[in-house]
């Protein structure tokens, strides 16, 4: 029957397509749990050169067809979940035959509906919840909040609060979900000011006695954290001296606050070497884009391997695929170094202007 149904793949009428289609999918449903790797790949190649001529309600039928069947072919899996949100949607919220990076890939290259039929997933990963999370599109941002099975990672929580600005539903979803409202205590102060307002305002009225105790955990960790940055600025500082003194090498202090998870103690050193204000600095530290900070990696003069080290820090802190990585070093190596000096004097030009500007 499958030599059958190999020549079938190349005729182009409808009604036969539509046959090979269901005889195709009885065939490796009825066989699922026997059916070998090189089968398994051929059923994968027939179903995709099938794909290219079907119309879509022959593709939902298929996707819905195949989202329950654990060996589903993992290349015709993936060609179906970049068709339309239609065709996508059964096997982008039930097959399990995708790994993180998969549907990782697909959050980042298709539509809104593709990304909210992927948050209706039974069990989500927090490094695919935090690629959803990166986009700030409401409804999806809604259907993680109320779905137990999705991860959400600190990163990813304080990122959903910021994006639940007048979203009052969303904020609600993810103070009122088992074990997120301890969770938010811990990031709170991280907040931007605006957030930590709303967030504020709607437990005052919903649960007064949830912000009582939101507080008083705020207050204690920003006491301890104004602590640990009066620390940790001090001892940055001291490095500083002997780095110019040179008893300590500038790449070897840099790697040894970057395997710390210290973005601020590394600011604290590159505002000495940039002249910029810290907290400038401080804020390209972890942002999405790198640009700016790969910038001043390169005008500071740093080597390759602490500059790795950076990209892996930034790696573990916004929780972003290993491959971004290999491409902050990769986008250091490429950028040429009298481009990076001709940036950073712009930059701090536009800079002193602001601050002129607001004196």
């Amino acid at each position: 029957m499958l030599e059958k149904l190999t020549k079938l793949a190349e005729v182009e009428s409808s009604e036969k397509r539509r046959e090979l289609m269901s005889g195709i999918a009885t065939l490796f449903i009825s066989n699922k749990d026997n059916i070998s790797d090189n089968e398994n790949s051929l059923f994968g190649d027939i179903l995709m050169k099938l794909l290219n001529v079907m119309d879509e309600a022959d593709k939902i039928n298929i996707s819905n067809e195949f989202a329950e069947t654990h060996n589903a072919p993992v290349g015709f899996a993936m060609a179906l979940a970049n068709e339309t949100a239609k065709v996508a949607a059964p096997i982008l919220t039930k097959s399990k035959v995708f790994s993180d990076q998969d549907l990782i890939e697909i959050s980042q290259n298709s539509s809104q509906d593709h990304r909210l039929a992927i948050s209706n997933r039974e069990h989500i990963s927090s490094d695919v919840t935090d690629s959803l999370i990166s986009f700030g599109e409401n409804v999806v941002l809604r259907s993680i909040s109320v779905n137990e099975g999705a991860e959400i990672s600190d990163v990813g929580l304080r990122k959903m609060v910021e994006h639940s600005e007048g979203d009052k539903t969303l904020l609600s979803n993810i103070i009122n979900r088992d074990g997120l409202f301890d969770r938010l205590k811990s990031v709170v102060k991280t907040l931007a000011k605006s957030a930590q307002m709303q967030l504020t305002r709607l437990l005052a009225d919903e649960n007064p006695e949830k912000l009582s105790a939101l507080m008083q955990t705020v207050n204690k960790h920003l006491a301890k954290d104004r602590l640990g940055k009066r620390v940790d600025q001090i001892q940055a500082k001291s490095d500083l001296q002997h780095i110019a003194d040179g008893t300590l090498d500038k790449d070897d202090v840099i790697m040894d606050f970057a395997r710390k998870d210290k973005p601020l103690k590394i600011a604290t050193l590159f505002a000495s070497f940039s002249d910029l204000d810290e907290k400038y600095i401080a804020n390209s530290m972890l942002q999405i884009n790198p640009d700016a900070l790969i910038v001043m990696c390169k005008s500071a003069e740093v080597g390759i391997a602490a500059v790795r080290e950076i990209g892996e820090m930034r790696c573990r802190i916004l929780r972003t695929p290993s491959s971004s990585v290999e491409r902050f070093v990769k986008e250091f190596i490429d950028l040429d170094e009298n481009a990076s000096q001709r940036t950073m004097r712009f930059v701090k030009l536009q800079v002193n202007l602001k601050d002129k500007a607001q004196a």
